[in-house]
């Protein structure tokens, strides 16, 4: 197991994945985890991906080695937008696409994750894109928003200050490992730990918490097939 396959089934169909990486890891810890369970996140590629293929004419993507669900046409592959400061996010139809999906996703969401996004300032598109998303609308005040980084807080607090500016939100919570997150503590219960714990008062702990060791997938299917043989029965409880 790698923390690609941790990340990706401690989330279910309800939950998103959007990422900035261009490299294959993450695809590929998502076919891994598909082997275990079909209920998995969605993914978004904001800059593009080499395994993400594309349809022109039916705006569907999917692995590159796939063809089109809908047309039947083999996929094209994605542009990959590089650090530059400005870019043009609208004038992909793939990119633009992406970054439709992920402002709905947030807006929507109760607890969002960044996981080593290290906001770069010669990425001035995307973080004044980020700014909006989450400033938008009504305020976001019961939502829970994680961010898992090495970097010291001091630090972090100075770089994600104007990032996240929702009146009466809480505080960011900063992490040092994914294996400190809400997702680590309740995989694929989250939300349910959440609510449980911030509005019904509950004291209790994650019983099926992911810990950082080493194992096989075989080994951690043992521990993770309770929960998958409840997500079958619509019983997601903790």
């Amino acid at each position: 197991m790698t923390v690609y396959d941790y990340l990706i089934i401690s989330l279910r169909n309800k939950d998103l994945i959007a990422s900035f990486n261009w490299d294959p890891l993450l695809v590929q810890a998502y076919n891994r985890m598909s082997k275990l369970t079909k209920d998995l996140p969605d993914l978004v590629f904001l800059h593009g991906n080499i395994c993400a293929g594309f349809c022109i004419d039916c705006k569907s993507y999917g692995h590159i080695k796939n063809v089109c669900q809908i047309c039947g046409k083999a996929l094209s592959p994605t542009r990959l937008l590089y650090p530059i400061k400005n870019k043009d996010y609208e004038k992909d139809p793939f990119i633009a696409e992406q970054w439709r999906r992920v402002k709905k996703w947030v807006k929507d969401s109760t607890i969002v994750t960044f996981f080593g996004y290290s906001a770069p300032k010669t990425d001035a598109a995307a973080i004044e894109l980020l700014k909006n998303i989450y400033n938008d609308g009504p305020l976001h005040r019961f939502d829970r928003i994680e961010i898992i980084d090495i970097k010291e807080k001091k630090l972090l607090e100075n770089t994600w200050e104007d990032f996240i500016n929702v009146e009466g939100a809480y505080n960011p919570i900063y992490l040092k490992s994914f294996y400190e997150s809400i997702l680590a503590e309740f995989p694929r219960r989250s939300i349910e730990g959440y609510s449980e714990r911030y509005f019904n008062g509950w004291w209790g702990k994650g019983s099926n918490r992911i810990l950082e060791k080493k194992q096989t997938i075989k080994e951690f299917h043992r521990q993770i097939k309770p929960i998958l043989i409840k997500d079958q029965k619509d019983d997601f409880s903790l």
